[in-house]
């Protein structure tokens, strides 16, 4: 039996994260107070996702190389291009920026050591679990990875138009990378923190 107190750890230590690189000169251009949203190649250049990536492959997330790329790599910068800079926590664990992606592949690369201890799916005779079980694995790989993708609503992100125009940032844009226009959030003050 896994130790759950060891995940309790994993997820509460003062994590080694790498600081976010220092703002480019793109960024500068961004209205005081506002950020500049990543590229998609920018999501796929940075290094801490990089990274996570390459240790995430190698934490049991074991899908065929031919679909690696289109099945976690692509989920990874789509999921990257919806929350940016968000932070995952207001004061607490990767309240920095790039917070929640970098908490949320976090998430995913604990999910996959500790499904290593277990036959998936679950009662499973043994000659079926060679065929069934890359599905049940990819989806404890998007459950963990997506596990705190409500906390955009805990926001309020506008998007900076103009000089003289914002506009409120919903789901119902597409992500806060599509738009292309510099964004700023804050929590919203009646956020149901407990519930997240």
């Amino acid at each position: 039996m896994f130790p759950f107190s060891q995940i309790n750890r994993w997820l509460n230590e003062d994590s080694t994260q790498p600081t976010a690189p220092a703002p480019s000169s793109q960024e500068a251009a961004a209205p005081e107070g506002y950020f500049l949203p990543w590229t998609e190649q920018q999501i796929r250049d940075d290094i801490v996702i990089k990274d996570k990536l390459r240790v995430l492959k190698r934490s049991g997330l074991a899908l065929p190389y031919e679909i690696w790329d289109d099945f976690v790599v692509e989920t990874v910068v789509q999921f990257a291009s919806w929350v940016q800079e968000l932070p995952a926590s207001a004061s607490y664990h990767h309240s920095g920026r790039r917070g929640l992606v970098y908490h949320s592949l976090d998430v995913a690369i604990y999910a996959m050591r500790i499904r290593r201890n277990f036959i998936l799916p679950p009662n499973t005779p043994p000659e079926e679990v060679l065929h069934r079980e890359i599905i049940w694995v990819y989806g404890v790989f998007l459950a963990a990875l997506l596990h705190d993708s409500g906390k955009i609503m805990d926001m309020v992100i506008e998007l900076h138009i103009s000089p003289n125009e914002s506009r409120v940032w919903t789901p119902a844009l597409g992500p806060v990378g599509a738009a292309g226009f510099p964004y700023r959030f804050r929590y919203k003050d009646d956020r149901a923190y407990a519930t997240h």
